[in-house]
């Protein structure tokens, strides 16, 4: 029964309201044949079959009136209750399709109804106009949300490209080279930081970053930044998944390969004729591989094991890995140079979709 429309149980309804009468009607039928064959009995042999037959020739014919008149009364019944319960909640079933497909302003439905449609009709409107209100609130804050975001992050990118700008001041008085080198690496790092909210305000999905973007252009500012005219321009390639990383895990990343790029333009290459940086990201058995290589003079080059002392840019990578539930290696790479692996947990929500890209990140020309 649930699964029946709505005009097959009207017809139900009806065919079952009108039973009572029709069999009211049938008795009393039956009972004018039984009266008319008992007196046709009590008639002459030669007229009471002539008598009888005309009883039962007038009971099939009282049948055929009664389920006639049971046909007629169900069609006018079904004909009030389509002109009267089915024809209106059609315009009011679209208009309910129309709020549900986000149009709140469907047309009305016109034409003569009965007052309970009429209510029924205006209360399904007025439920759409204030879904409408709401959803309309809802947009204008969202869109005053998005506007603040956007205007957050322009102004914490703005004031760390002031800090930055401060720190460039203040080093073009520093005469130590030691001095000047500690500089640059907070520079660096200020540099990360400032990207990353470049990306983040020109992005409309504020809860995530373009990963590839994103440390392609770092890579490209640190190389300009790196730029010298009596030293070869360092190749830099980035070929990662294309994800989509939240603040919280790109930040990490950044810095770490800040701290690593870095590192290799500073110490890595300093015989290179040409000098190279690749930098991967992989997804590997539910873990996130980036890895950061060069073709530098490797750990042991200048005679010092960075995996034996503590500075600055080691402890400050391990202590960023940790943040991401991870670990960070250091070892020599095969081909020369050095590699440094960062492993962490794929977070979730998942950040990529397993198709690889490959983006140059563009050097400065070789003077």
């Amino acid at each position: 029964m649930k699964h029946l429309t709505l005009r097959v149980r009207l017809a139900v309804v009806l065919a079952l309201a009108l039973a009572p009468a029709m069999a009211l009607a049938a008795v009393g039928a039956w009972e004018k044949f039984e009266t008319a064959a008992a007196a046709a009995r009590l008639l002459p042999q030669a007229v009471s079959g002539t008598a009888l037959s005309s009883a039962t020739q007038a009971l099939w014919i009282d049948s055929v009136l009664l389920l006639l008149a049971f046909l007629a009364a169900l069609v006018a019944l079904s004909v009030a209750a389509q002109r009267w319960c089915l024809r209106p909640l059609r315009p009011i079933q679209e208009a309910a399709a129309a709020f549900a497909s986000g149009n709140f302003t469907p047309p009305r439905p016109t034409g003569s109804m009965t007052p309970e449609m009429a209510a029924l009709t205006s209360d399904i409107f007025s439920l759409g106009a204030a879904i409408g209100a709401r959803e309309a609130d809802l947009r204008a804050s969202l869109q005053q949300r998005e506007h603040m975001l956007r205007e957050i992050h322009h102004r914490v990118k703005n004031n760390l490209q002031m800090i930055l700008s401060l720190l460039n001041l203040q080093a073009d008085k520093v005469r130590s080279p030691r001095v000047l080198r500690l500089f640059g690496d907070a520079q660096n790092r200020v540099l990360a930081l400032s990207i990353l909210h470049q990306h983040l305000y020109e992005r409309s999905d504020w809860s995530s970053v373009d990963f590839q973007a994103y440390i392609t252009d770092l890579v490209s500012h640190l190389s300009a930044r790196r730029s010298r005219r009596d030293k070869p321009a360092v190749h830099c390639t980035v070929r990662a998944s294309v994800m989509s990383v939240g603040p919280d895990t790109a930040i990490p990343i950044g810095l770490i390969v800040t701290e690593a790029v870095s590192n290799a333009f500073s110490h890595a290459f300093v015989d290179a004729v040409s000098p190279e940086v690749r930098i991967s990201a992989d997804e590997i058995d539910g873990e996130i591989l980036v890895a950061i290589v060069d073709n530098g003079s490797g750990l042991g080059g200048t005679g010092e094991v960075l995996e034996g002392r503590q500075l600055l840019g080691i402890t400050l990578m391990r202590g960023l890995a940790g943040q991401l539930g991870g670990s960070l290696d250091m070892a020599a790479s095969p081909g020369g140079g050095t590699r440094v692996e960062l492993r962490f947990p794929k977070p979730r929500p998942q950040i990529g979709n397993g198709l690889a890209a490959t983006r140059e990140a563009p050097g400065p020309a070789a003077g």
